[in-house]
């Protein structure tokens, strides 16, 4: 057995697209959401491997291309296995968990140090709303800025 590293994220609850700001002229919407404790992503990466994904997750083979080709990671001798993840389209924002779970396990596996939010760029997350990143990062109750442009919504 090589290299193992395990990443734990909880879900999160979304609770939509708030406009607070009414017709003011600037940024029209904020986002708020919450961590929630379960049900919880949990991933484990092993290095070296044979390149296995179980199971076999669309999401993961495309974390684990975007990796290699972002960050040249030789993912194609990493395991990785998802041991636990939020059901799809039950608002747990199971997607973002799942690819920034994945993300941050292999790369921790190769001593690369990468912010949350630049990883969740790189993984094409973020592009409404940046609270699953933010719940990944901090937990608890996280407010963004919402979108004006191109920018991944700051945290508030």
């Amino acid at each position: 057995m090589g290299k193992v590293v395990r990443v734990l994220a909880p879900a999160r609850v979304h609770f939509g697209v708030l406009n607070p700001f009414g017709s003011a002229p600037g940024r029209k919407f904020v986002c708020l959401g919450l961590a929630v404790r379960e049900p919880r992503t949990v991933v484990e990466a092993e290095y070296p491997g044979r390149g296995e994904v179980v199971p076999d997750i669309p999401e993961v083979r495309d974390v684990l291309a975007r990796l290699w080709s972002v960050y040249e990671v030789d993912v194609d001798r990493v395991n990785v296995r998802v041991i636990s993840h939020a059901p799809r389209h039950a608002g747990l924002g199971s997607t973002t968990q799942l690819k920034l779970s994945v993300g941050l396990c292999v790369l921790s596996l190769f001593g690369k140090s990468v912010d949350v939010v630049e990883l969740a760029k790189v993984l094409g997350r973020g592009e409404v709303s940046g609270v699953g990143t933010y719940v990944f990062k901090h937990g608890g109750l996280v407010l963004d800025s919402g979108k004006l442009s191109d920018e991944f919504p700051m945290l508030l």
